[in-house]
């Protein structure tokens, strides 16, 4: 699962290869890429198939957060 929006944050440095969006990983010289110090990918990230699945109707990206909760009226 990648996010929808892309930041104009500078990257983390130092994080497993597998935390990056390997799309943003592609648009990297080779210097970048060795200036990001990244970890070998050791953590499995994965969403498992069953989880997604259920989550597919719960899709929040449109709602908006008021007050620290989910107001449903907007």
């Amino acid at each position: 699962m990648t996010s929808r929006e892309e930041s104009a944050r500078a990257a983390v440095v130092g994080l497993p290869e597998n935390f990056y969006s390997h799309k943003w990983l592609d648009t990297l010289n080779a210097f970048e890429r060795k200036n990001l110090r990244m970890r070998e990918s050791g953590l499995n990230i994965s969403i498992p198939e069953e989880a997604a699945r259920a989550a597919e109707p719960y899709d929040l990206s449109n709602h908006t957060v008021a007050r620290g909760k989910l107001d449903p009226a907007l």
